[in-house]
Parts: structure tokens; C-alpha cells; sequence
């Protein structure tokens, strides 16, 4: 099934881009594997926690991060997925994919996407 790019927006604006909906903002977390549907296999140790997300649209059906995105002193892994959450800490996996190009993260690096780098599209 085919979404218009009127859905797509619709979509987007009724959900990520809603205040109401999400008042805490949404979250990036990182993962080495497929977080699948439940947001499994999301990165553990070093200073790794899920940063806040602010969201602008980019262009129909996409939205793209608003500012800087820096994740600091990552324990060593090989980051693969990205996943969007309702909060920091527990809350509601919303949804995840892959990254264009893995990351291999060395002990206490750094990762980071700038402002309009990370591209999230609906349908």
C-alpha cells in the first residue's frame, strides 16, 4: 500500500511532531542488533542513555533531527540501529531501524549525528 505524501505529513504531525502526545519529547536510543518491535538489544554501559530528539519536518513524510546529537563516553560496540522512544528511561518503544553505515565505537567515544544528519521517513 502506497501512502500520499497528505497522509504521510498527517501522520507525522498527529504523532511525532505532537506535543500532546508525546510532553516529554522523544528519545534516540543506539543498538548493536535489530531492535526489532520491543526495542531489544539497545546499547548498556559507559555513559550511554537515551538523548532527547527534537524533530523537524524535512520534507514530505520525513522528519530529520533539529540540533546537534552527541552520545559521550559509549562503552565498545558496533552500533548498527537506532530506535525512537517515549521517554529516557523505560517508556514506549516506537519504532527503529538500521543505520545507513554501522559505527565500530571504541571504549569511551563519542557519536554523533549533526543538525539534519539523521533521517527518519514514514511509509
Amino acid at each position: 500500500m502506497a501512502y500520499s505524501n497528505y497522509l504521510r505529513d498527517l501522520i507525522i504531525d498527529r504523532t511525532l511532531l505532537d506535543p500532546a502526545i508525546f510532553p516529554d519529547g522523544l528519545f534516540l536510543s543506539l543498538h548493536d542488533r535489530d531492535p526489532g518491535l520491543t526495542g531489544n538489544n539497545e546499547l548498556e554501559g559507559g555513559a550511554y542513555t537515551r538523548l532527547s530528539l527534537p524533530l523537524v519536518r524535512s520534507g514530505p513524510g520525513a522528519v530529520v533531527n533539529e540540533q546537534l546529537i552527541e552520545f559521550e563516553d559509549l562503552p565498545r560496540s558496533t552500533v548498527a540501529y537506532w530506535g525512537l522512544w517515549s521517554a529516557r528511561a523505560e517508556g514506549q518503544f516506537l519504532a527503529g531501524g538500521p543505520l545507513l553505515t554501522p559505527f565500530a565505537v571504541a571504549e569511551g567515544q563519542n557519536l554523533r549525528w549533526r543538525e539534519s544528519d539523521l533521517v527518519i521517513r514514514i511509509g
